[in-house]
């Protein structure tokens, strides 16, 4: 028997397959487009959540909130293509961490915020119309919120009381040191500036004055051991020693005044530039005030040596702005952004955190 001619099959399922492994070829290169368009949409959802997160953060109006978080989010590209997003696509509201809920979500955004949530969309860029839809739309979602911090860095050798914040927050409460509330950090961000303003003395507690001056030990070789060296060394530079709620830390013996005047004088030409004749501290960009961190502390005991020893409540900020020729230091409380450990227990300190 012979066998039929069979010239050409080959060529025919050669095309075939040629076809069909183009056609895999084409839905592989589309899937993968879409998940880098799906992973920079996600980019740009998350650089507006936390834009927008960080002006909650520095009490700025409803309308700065969405601005920032618009123009942080269309800074981004989807595949070479800016990302628009929509007004309506920017939501602010309450993150509570401990159980990972969400509450009061609202497009218009209020200091009692601590939360911005963005969603980012853009249609699918594939060449298989029919096969995935002509007009299918991808969509990004991030949300961001304003974390508590507990211990921190860069603190300044200063112990400052508990109820100096407090009686700020709510002078009619007799409970001077009771705990932070949400609500009082609502109310600082709210507050206007003059209404946030303090006066530090330097002393050690518990004598006049309510700027106690610490000693706070730095690992660094150039630092010096101990005394007034160290102290004005912590008021100049960043000490790495990690501080936080419940640690005790020993007040310097004595008013400290020189070497405070001095730190503060150094560190301010350091950021910015001090004026002497004034006493005026000002940023790199000229503005009156530059932000540190301190500890509130609320109780202690006396040591020997003329020394204290102070317990810290929490870590504050607060720009400060003058220190006089009597050494008096004015400025304000003002919440902060940094990075340092996260607490549950609300904190003038906090960070941006991506919830995912």
């Amino acid at each position: 028997m012979r066998l039929k001619n069979r010239k050409g099959a080959i060529l025919v399922l050669a095309a075939f397959l040629m076809a069909a492994v183009l056609g895999v070829l084409v839905v592989v290169v589309d899937f993968s487009r879409i998940y880098v368009q799906k992973t920079e949409l996600q980019t740009a959802a998350d650089a507006a959540a936390l834009a927008g997160t960080r002006e909650i953060m520095n009490g700025a109006p409803d309308v700065m909130v969405e601005d920032s978080a618009l123009n942080y989010g269309e800074r981004n590209k989807a595949l070479s293509t800016t990302v628009p997003i929509a007004r309506a696509d920017v939501i602010c509201g309450q993150w509570v961490a401990a159980t990972r809920t969400y509450a009061d979500e609202s497009a218009n955004c209020n200091p009692g915020h601590n939360s911005v949530t963005v969603t980012t969309r853009q249609t699918a860029r594939h060449s298989l119309p029919g096969f995935l839809g002509a007009n299918w739309q991808i969509k990004a979602t991030a949300r961001a919120y304003a974390a508590y911090v507990g211990a921190q860095k860069c603190i300044k050798p200063w112990a400052i009381p508990y109820p100096r914040l407090t009686k700020i927050l709510d002078p009619n409460n007799p409970d001077s040191l009771r705990n932070l509330t949400e609500g009082d950090i609502s109310t600082l961000r709210g507050l206007p500036l003059a209404d946030r303003r303090l006066m530090l003395k330097i002393r050690s507690p518990p004598t006049s004055g309510n700027l106690g001056s610490l000693e706070i030990p730095d690992a660094e070789p150039d630092a010096p051991s101990a005394g007034a060296n160290l102290y004005q060394y912590n008021i100049e530079e960043c000490n790495t020693t990690l501080i936080g709620p419940g640690d005790t830390i020993d007040t310097e013996p004595g008013g400290m005044t020189g070497p405070t005047k001095n730190g503060v004088e150094a560190y301010c030409d350091k950021i910015g530039n001090f004026d002497k004749p004034t006493g005026n501290c000002y940023d790199e960009e000229g503005n009156l005030g530059i932000v540190v961190k301190a500890a509130l502390w609320s109780n202690g005991t006396t040591r020997d040596n003329g020394r204290y020893a102070v317990v810290v409540r929490q870590i504050v900020s607060f720009v400060l702005e003058n220190i006089s020729q009597q050494v008096e230091i004015t400025g304000y409380f003002l919440p902060y952004l940094t990075i340092g450990e996260i607490t549950p227990n609300p904190t003038t300190t906090q960070r941006l955190v991506l919830i995912k």
